[in-house]
C-alpha cells in the first residue's frame, strides 16, 4: 500500500536553484534577495535573469505570503514593453523564486548619478514610466515600491549632457523598465478577473 501524500508537500517544480549560475547579487530587501544568474541548460542555456529569491519565513511573518503570490500571478500575464516580464518562476520549501527578465544598462538611481540630462531627454523617461504606470492602473494594479533602484535601463548607453536636439535620439538610445516589489490591487474581483481571463480588465473600480 503506497504511503499517504503528505500535506502540503510541493508539487514537482519546473526547475531547481541548482539550475542556476549564480554571477552576483543585483539587490537586498526585507523578504528576500535579487542575484543575477545564468541558465545553466537547455533551452535558453546561458541566457542572463534577474531571479528573486524570496524567504518564505519572512514572508508568513510579515503577512506579505499572498501579496507574494499576488505578483507572481500579475506579473504572469501583464505585457507591456515598460513593464519587466516574468519567465518562469518555481518554490522549494523554504523559498519562492521569481525569475524576470535581466536588463544590463543600470538602475535610475545610477543614471542620476552618472549623467546630466536635460529638461527634453528626461521628458521622454518620465513618458515611459506613465505608460507603464497607466497600464498597470488599468489592470487594477498598484506599485507599491515604485523608486529609482525599481527603474532599469534596457542596454548599456553612454549619454552625454542632452539639449532638446537629442531628444529623439535620446529615446531610441536607452528605454526604462519597471520592476517589481510586493503588487497591492485595487480589488480583489479586477485582480481574480484579470488572471482568470489573461488579459486587461477595462472596468473603471468601484465607487469612481
Amino acid at each position: 500500500k503506497p504511503a499517504p501524500k503528505k500535506k502540503g508537500r510541493l508539487s514537482e517544480q519546473p526547475f531547481a536553484p541548482t539550475d542556476f549560475e549564480r554571477r552576483r547579487v543585483l539587490g537586498r530587501g526585507g523578504f528576500g534577495v535579487v542575484y543575477l544568474v545564468e541558465k545553466k541548460l537547455a533551452p535558453d542555456q546561458g541566457r542572463n535573469y534577474a531571479m528573486k529569491v524570496l524567504d518564505k519565513h519572512k514572508l508568513l511573518k510579515g503577512g506579505q505570503r499572498s501579496q507574494a503570490r499576488l505578483e507572481r500571478d500579475v506579473l504572469r500575464v501583464v505585457r507591456h514593453p515598460f513593464v519587466a516580464r516574468l519567465r518562469l518562476s518555481f518554490q522549494t520549501e523554504t523559498r519562492l523564486y521569481l525569475l524576470s527578465d535581466f536588463y544590463c544598462g543600470g538602475c535610475l538611481t545610477e543614471f542620476r548619478r552618472d549623467h546630466e540630462v536635460s529638461k527634453e531627454g528626461a521628458r521622454f523617461y518620465v513618458v515611459e514610466l506613465a505608460l507603464a504606470l497607466a497600464y498597470l492602473h488599468a489592470q487594477g494594479v498598484v506599485h507599491r515600491d515604485l523608486k529609482p533602484a525599481n527603474v532599469r535601463s534596457r542596454r548599456p548607453a553612454v549619454l552625454r549632457r542632452l539639449h532638446a536636439v537629442d531628444a529623439t535620439r535620446v529615446h531610441h538610445t536607452r528605454s526604462w523598465v519597471v520592476y517589481f516589489s510586493i503588487l497591492r490591487p485595487f480589488g480583489p474581483s479586477r485582480a481574480t478577473a484579470m488572471l482568470r481571463a489573461g488579459k486587461a480588465s477595462r472596468a473603471p473600480p468601484r465607487g469612481r
